[in-house]
């Protein structure tokens, strides 16, 4: 999840909600919470030459705020910009209204297991964190999900682990969002044999060194690169 930032670049400075410039001001309203923290880290990307009081500079705003949005669910908001004039030594107010509208909510989270990972616990506890039907959508859920897939496969050695589909769709006139994966984890590796070449060690002693058994499962937690 985005989170809320503060940025200052050259002559524009984003902080709490307003973004400031040599001619205009930039106010965000009708948002709080998470909705808001997500807008302002979106509006923070806008360089301080782009903050115009043009067209231009309004349709890069209603972009910043849509994405913001869009990442949290609400795919269809209402934005309103109203240019104030300056108050007296200020500058121009260009107060961009906001109205989230319905939320996109979960219809379904369809997630399919192969290889491996259709028995292995810890793949199969994932699913139980899945998002509830009825739940607004959070895009960074879907994304949490297939990265928690690929570090069990990294961490338990199924290095041929693989999405054959994984789409998140969204219907706007039913205001719903569907999971859709199909992910085959393969086979899990094995520890096979340990040679050492070049050593004036015997191998026997060297052998007894090995922290694990050939054949074991992988499982790559507690071992270190040196």
């Amino acid at each position: 999840m985005l989170q809320i930032r503060q940025l200052c670049i050259a002559s524009v400075l984003l902080v709490s909600g307003v973004a400031s410039a040599a001619s205009v001001r930039l106010q965000v309203e009708g948002l709080s919470g998470e909705l808001e923290k997500n807008v302002r880290a979106q509006l923070s990307t806008i360089q301080s030459d782009e903050v115009t009081p043009d067209r231009r500079f309004r349709a890069r705003v209603d972009d910043a705020i849509r994405e913001g949005l869009k990442a949290l669910g609400y795919y269809e908001p209402t934005i309103d910009f109203d240019l104030r004039p300056p108050p007296a030594r200020g500058r121009q107010v260009l107060i961009a209204k906001v109205t989230p509208g319905e939320p996109v909510r979960i219809g379904g989270t369809d997630v399919i297991l192969r290889g491996g990972a259709r028995t292995d616990r810890d793949y199969l506890d994932l699913l139980n964190t899945r998002p509830a039907i009825g739940t607004v959508l959070n895009h960074g859920d879907y994304d949490s999900f297939k990265s928690s897939l690929t570090r069990v496969a990294l961490r338990k050695g199924y290095f041929d682990s693989e999405f054959n589909k994984s789409q998140l769709g969204v219907s706007l006139d039913r205001h719903q969002a569907f999971w859709d994966i199909d992910y085959n984890s393969g086979e899990r590796y094995r520890f096979g044999p340990v040679t050492f070449e070049g050593s004036q060690i015997r191998d026997e002693y060297l052998q007894n060194l090995v922290p694990f058994k050939q054949g074991r499962l992988l499982h790559l937690a507690g071992f270190s690169r040196t």
